[in-house]
């Protein structure tokens, strides 16, 4: 596995470290938005239960009587009137609409933009994260000659040696990067070895 920080320990920022950075941040966000809808949820379905709701049919009043395992969508389920509950209950509890099974055909858009407008604060921060980690993802691998590299793996050439790309060409075993130190000195490697060194002018990003 790659240590990401290594290149810090060697005073360099890479686009696999911003990569990884961005990517954390994303999926905490994420996290955030998750458990936000997953709390709403249980709420909705507690509620629903107190007031009677059946699980066996969801408040449809059907209930599936066969299906094949063949279909991950259940579209060839076949379906009954439920016998676990009775039109008065089910005027009482409603549907279920925080359902997210795959039978009963359930319209759940409503509930659907109730959970976004009460997460919708964070789709600002998530979407600029998602620039920015697909920014990052496409710069981490964009080796071209003239650019600095950093060994960060690999058992030919000492990790954290730095290096400026002069020769490239694929290979069977991958993207073989010939690069040169500062002292003149010449290195070989593969691309899946190394990480590519920010430029100065977006270390700061």
């Amino acid at each position: 596995m790659i240590n990401t920080e290594i290149s810090k320990n060697f005073g360099v920022i890479t686009y696999n470290d911003k990569l990884k950075e961005y990517q954390g941040l994303l999926s905490d966000i994420k996290q955030t938005v998750s458990k936000i809808e997953k709390t709403i949820r249980s709420n909705f379905l507690d509620e629903w239960l107190k007031k009677g709701g059946c699980t066996t049919c969801q408040g449809t009043g059907s209930r599936v009587v066969w299906d094949t395992l063949d279909s991950l969508s259940g579209c060839y389920a076949e379906y009954g009137g439920c016998d676990q509950c009775t039109p008065e209950r089910r005027a009482i509890s409603g549907i279920n609409y925080s359902y997210t099974g795959k039978y009963f055909n359930i319209d759940r858009s409503k509930f659907e933009d109730y959970l976004k407008s009460q997460t919708k604060m964070f789709y600002p921060k998530m979407y600029e994260l998602e620039n920015e980690v697909d920014h990052y993802q496409r710069k981490a691998y964009n080796f071209t000659k003239g650019i600095n590299v950093i060994v960060k793996k690999g058992r030919k050439v000492p990790v954290g040696i730095i290096g400026k790309i002069f020769y490239l060409k694929e290979s069977n075993y991958g993207l073989n990067v010939g690069f040169k130190d500062i002292a003149g000195n010449v290195y070989w490697n593969y691309s899946h070895n190394l990480e590519i060194i920010i430029e100065d002018t977006e270390q700061n990003k």
